[in-house]
């Protein structure tokens, strides 16, 4: 809402020094008028019957007819002009253009505020976030005794025949024949270690 200007020598005017009381509050409560309906200063017959309303005067006529007197108010085809209005008020334009720079304003400052509360300070933009690349873990590791690769080991040639039977969990028993170099387990431990598998494809 706009604001009415008054100067502070306002009831120290010569052009106001001959009016009647009713006729200085009528030209006051005019300007404020004016200023708040955006009017420029210019008041119909009706605005100026709403202003003496406000007022509670009964008669505005005669206090109209004084102010154009004296040339505070001109009147032109029963449209009522306060002089110099636009000299001490902003006008409509200004005013409306006032407003919408205002409510730009807000809208920047709550977009603003929007912003900060999806991204707190310090934080990336949710677009600039690249995930962090996966750590290779460990791979495999090979079991005790066995090789990782053909190249590491050098086989072991076979138990001679005849030899003493071989020993551990997966040794065949007497009556039954092993072939010592039927695994890798088999050449590296002259027949002593192999797999179940191997065990059962060499017995008899």
């Amino acid at each position: 809402m706009p604001w009415a200007r008054f100067e502070d020598d306002y009831l120290g005017n010569k052009k106001l020094a001959t009016l009647s009381t009713a006729a200085i509050a009528l030209d006051m409560a005019a300007i404020v008028y004016s200023a708040r309906e955006l009017r420029d200063g210019q008041l119909s017959v009706a605005d100026v019957q709403t202003v003496a309303a406000l007022i509670h005067l009964k008669h505005w006529v005669p206090a109209a007819t004084d102010l154009v007197r004296v040339n505070r108010w001109a009147c032109h085809d029963g449209t009522y002009s306060i002089h110099d209005y636009l000299d001490y008020q902003p006008s409509r334009e200004d005013v409306l253009r006032g407003r919408e720079q205002g409510r730009d304003r807000k809208r920047r400052a709550a977009r603003v505020r929007w912003d900060s509360g999806r991204n707190p300070p310090g934080n990336a933009p949710d677009s600039a976030r690249i995930p962090d690349a996966p750590v290779p873990g460990p791979g495999p590791v090979p079991g005790p005794g066995i090789p990782t690769t053909s190249e590491s080991f050098t086989p072991l040639p076979p138990s001679a025949e005849g030899g003493a039977p071989p020993n551990g969990a997966n040794s065949a028993s007497p009556n039954e024949k092993t072939n010592d170099a039927c695994c890798l387990l088999g050449e590296l431990s002259h027949g002593v270690q192999h797999s179940n598998s191997c065990h059962a494809a060499v017995s008899s």
